[in-house]
C-alpha cells in the first residue's frame, strides 16, 4: 500500500491538465469512440493495437457515468495503470533478487524516469499500458507460469505491437533453458494463453463484420506501408531528445541496462558451463532471460525510433537492471546495510521524480480546450470539423471526425491512398466537395494534397501554440466570422 501511494503521490504532482498533445489526443479520441459504443479501428484508425483504444475507452465510460470529463478521467486510468506498474516491478524484482527491500527499491526507481512521470498523468499512451503488460509477462516468464506469460505477451502486443519480439525472445530463451521434457508442454502453454485474447478479438471483428479492418490495423500497416526511421540516422539529434526527455534517469537506464547485458554473459557462461540442468542456478538463467528481451529491445528501439517515447520498450530491462546491480553490490552486505543503502536510492528515486513532476507540472489544457471551443461557437452549433493529425480540438470539443483517417505519416498516407476510393486525390474531391467548416491540421505537416484542400477551398484564421496545429475554415464562412475567429485566436 505504501508503494502505491507514493507513486500515486509523484504522479498526481505532475498534474493532469497538461498539453494534450497529437498521439495523446489520437488515444483519448480513440477512447472517446470506444466510449460511444463504436469498436477500435473502426472509429479511428490507428496502427497501435485495439486495446491502446479500448483501455481509454473504459477509464472515459466510467468517467461520464461519474461526471468527469474525457481527458480526466483517461488520464486517472492511465494513473492507475503506472501506480500498478511500479507495484508490478516491485514483485519481478523482488523474485529475481530474493529481497523484498531491493524489489521495492527497484520499484519506485521507475518513479525517477522522467518520461514514464510525463506519461503517467499526461496520458492517455498506449505505451504506459504497454510497460505494465511487458513487466507482467517477465514476472510470468521468470516464474515458469507459461500460459500466464503467453496472455501476458499477447495482450501486451495487442496494446503496441513491436513489444512482441522482446517479449518472445525473453519467452523463448527461457521455454530452452526448461528441462528437455518441459520444453514442449511450455510452449504449448504460451500458445494457447496466447491465441485466446487474440480468437477473442478475431471473433468479436468477425461477427461485426469487420475483420479485414482489424487485421489491417494489427498487422497490414505494419507489414506492408509503415516506415520507420532509424536512430542511427542523425544520432546525436536522438540522444539529444533522450537526454532532454529523460534527464538524469536516461544515464541510470543505461547503467542498468548494462548490468543486464554484464549479469546476462556471466549467466550464460554459467549455463553453458554448467553439466546438466542439475547443475545450473536459476538466478543464472532468470539473467539469460532478461538478456535475450533487453537486446532484442534495444536492437528494435535503435531500428525503429520516431521519438523518445519508442525508449519505453527497454524502460523495464534498464529499471531491472539497476535491481539486479544493487542486488549484486549487497550481495554480502548486512541487513543493516542493505536497508540503509536501498532506502536512500528509493529517497532519491521520490525525490527525483517528485521534483520532475512538480518543476514540469501545466495546465496547457484549459487554454487548448478555450481556442478550440471558443473558435466553434463563434462559428455556430451547426459548424463540423476535420482533423489531419491533429485530433485534440475534436477531443476538447466533443467532436466527431468525418472519416476514420486523421493519422497519415509513416506510411499511413500509402495506406490510405491504397484503401480510399479514387486514393488521394480522391480524398482531396470528398473533403472539397463537402467542406467541413474547420480544418484543423498539425503544424508543419503539408503534403501536396493537403495543400492542395486548404488552396481550393479554405483560408487560415490562426494556431494553436500549445497544441501546435493550425485552425482554417471554409472559404463559404461569412467574413465578419472569419475576423471574429482570428481575433479570438490571436486573443
Amino acid at each position: 500500500m505504501g508503494l502505491c501511494l507514493t507513486a500515486a503521490a509523484v504522479f498526481l504532482a505532475h498534474g493532469l491538465h497538461g498539453r494534450l498533445e497529437r498521439d495523446l489526443a489520437i488515444y483519448t479520441y480513440a477512447g472517446q469512440s470506444v466510449a460511444d459504443g463504436t469498436p477500435p479501428y473502426l472509429g479511428v484508425f490507428n496502427r497501435a493495437g485495439p486495446l491502446s483504444h479500448l483501455v481509454p475507452g473504459v477509464g472515459i465510460w466510467v468517467g461520464r457515468i461519474v461526471g468527469v470529463g474525457d481527458v480526466v478521467s483517461a488520464r486517472l486510468l492511465f494513473l492507475v495503470i503506472s501506480v500498478a506498474a511500479v507495484v508490478a516491478m516491485y514483485r519481478l524484482a523482488r523474485s529475481l533478487t530474493g529481497s523484498t527491500a531491493i524489489g521495492a527499491a527497484t520499484g519506485l526507481t521507475l518513479l525517477m524516469v522522467q518520461g514514464f512521470v510525463d506519461y503517467a498523468s499526461r496520458g492517455p499512451r498506449e505505451k504506459t499500458l504497454m510497460v505494465l503488460l511487458l513487466i507482467l509477462a517477465l514476472h510470468a516468464i521468470v516464474r515458469r507460469r507459461w500460459g500466464l506469460a503467453g496472455a501476458m505477451i499477447a495482450l501486451a502486443t495487442l496494446t503496441w505491437q513491436p513489444v512482441f519480439f522482446a517479449a518472445a525472445a525473453a519467452a523463448a530463451t527461457g521455454l530452452f533453458l526448461e528441462p528437455v521434457g518441459r520444453r514442449l508442454r511450455g510452449l504449448v502453454r504460451v500458445v494457447v494463453g496466447g491465441l485466446i485474447p487474440l480468437l477473442g478479438f478475431l471473433i468479436w471483428y468477425a461477427a461485426i463484420g469487420h475483420l479485414r479492418v482489424f487485421l489491417d490495423g494489427l498487422v497490414l500497416v505494419h507489414v506492408r506501408y509503415t516506415r520507420q526511421p532509424s536512430m542511427l540516422t542523425g544520432f546525436g539529434h536522438h540522444v539529444d531528445d533522450l537526454r532532454q526527455a529523460y534527464g538524469l534517469s536516461l544515464y541510470v537506464l543505461v547503467a542498468g541496462l548494462l548490468t543486464v547485458v554484464v549479469r546476462g554473459v556471466i549467466g550464460l557462461a554459467r549455463v553453458v558451463g554448467s553439466r546438466g540442468d542439475g547443475g545450473r542456478e536459476r538466478a543464472d538463467e532468470e539473467a539469460v532471460v532478461l538478456l535475450a528481451g533487453g537486446v532484442v529491445a534495444v536492437v528494435w528501439t535503435v531500428r525503429a525510433y520516431n521519438g523518445w517515447p519508442d525508449a519505453f520498450l527497454a524502460i523495464p530491462f534498464g529499471v531491472l537492471g539497476v535491481g539486479l546491480l544493487l542486488g549484486a553490490v549487497l550481495r554480502r552486505a548486512s541487513t543493516r546495510v542493505v536497508l540503509a543503502v536501498v532506502a536512500a536510492w528509493a529517497t532519491l528515486s521520490v525525490l527525483l521524480g517528485t521534483t520532475y513532476a512538480v518543476s514540469h507540472r501545466t495546465d496547457d489544457l484549459a487554454e487548448q480546450r478555450a481556442r478550440a471551443v471558443t473558435l466553434m461557437r463563434i462559428l455556430g452549433p451547426d459548424a463540423t470539423m476535420m482533423s489531419i493529425q491533429a485530433p485534440a480540438p475534436l477531443v476538447l470539443t466533443g467532436r466527431r471526425n468525418p472519416i476514420v483517417h486523421q493519422q497519415f505519416s509513416l506510411g499511413l498516407e500509402d495506406y490510405v491512398d491504397d484503401v480510399w476510393p479514387g486514393g488521394l486525390d480522391g480524398l482531396v474531391t470528398w473533403v472539397l466537395d463537402r467542406r467541413p467548416t474547420v480544418l484543423v491540421v498539425e503544424s508543419g505537416f503539408r503534403p501536396s494534397w493537403v495543400q492542395e484542400v486548404i488552396d481550393e477551398g479554405y483560408v487560415r484564421v490562426g494556431m494553436d501554440p500549445v497544441g501546435r496545429y493550425g485552425f482554417f475554415v471554409s472559404d463559404e464562412v461569412p467574413q465578419d466570422e472569419v475576423a471574429r475567429a482570428r481575433r479570438a485566436l490571436r486573443g
